[in-house]
């Protein structure tokens, strides 16, 4: 599998805005939501924060990988996103999160 088979050109985010963590995960959740109706943005929401939870999924060197998964989807899907100055997302290493792989 190759993350282009992940991602479409409107799941790419190259400069994201929000500057807290649950600003992040709603830009992210947005994309996925516009381009498939049949998922319910607040309940991936509330997916992705019942795995932040366990631990944060910001894992070191600015990058996060937020995910959950979602019953009914056909393949797994995905969106990415850039953050210039980079947010605190309670990454392993302390250091901004900049990157973003949901």
């Amino acid at each position: 599998m190759h993350i282009a088979d992940l991602l479409s050109e409107d799941r790419v985010i190259p400069v994201m805005t929000e500057q807290t963590k649950d600003g992040v995960l709603r830009e992210l959740v947005c994309p996925l939501a516009a381009e498939h109706p049949g998922i319910d943005a607040e309940h991936l929401l509330a997916m992705l924060w019942e795995r932040e939870r366990l631990g944060s999924t910001g894992i070191a060197e600015g990058v996060a990988i937020p995910h959950a998964k979602l019953p009914g989807l056909p393949k797994v899907i995905g969106v990415v996103g850039r953050h210039r100055q980079g947010i605190d997302f309670e990454s392993l290493d302390g250091a901004p999160t900049k990157l973003f792989f949901l």
